[in-house]
């Protein structure tokens, strides 16, 4: 592992030890969930798991507003972003 590769896992390395979760690319190109690794191997590429975003959004007219407890006018509804996770395929026979 070289300087460059180390400045690229440094902020990965120190989420893990706060306990965040981290994900790491597989080979069919989604995130999924890494348990800790005891390597990081260069051909590998990882990220800290986003969290999810809560918003308030007005049906009137679709202003947004994040960052806010309570809702900012009386018809805000309060959003949870969903997040996509481990996609798997699924082998459906008709027979």
């Amino acid at each position: 592992m070289n300087r460059e590769r180390v400045r690229e896992l440094l902020p990965i390395i120190q989420a893990f030890a706060e306990g965040k979760r981290i994900q790491a690319r597989a080979e069919h190109g989604t995130w999924v969930e890494h348990d800790g690794p005891t390597n990081w191997p260069d051909d590998m590429e990882y990220r800290i798991k986003p969290e999810p975003r809560e918003f308030w959004i007005d049906p009137a007219d679709f202003e947004v507003w994040e960052g806010q407890d309570n809702p900012p006018v009386p018809d805000a509804i309060k959003v949870r972003e969903v997040l996509p996770t481990e996609v798997h395929e699924l082998d459906i026979n008709d027979d």
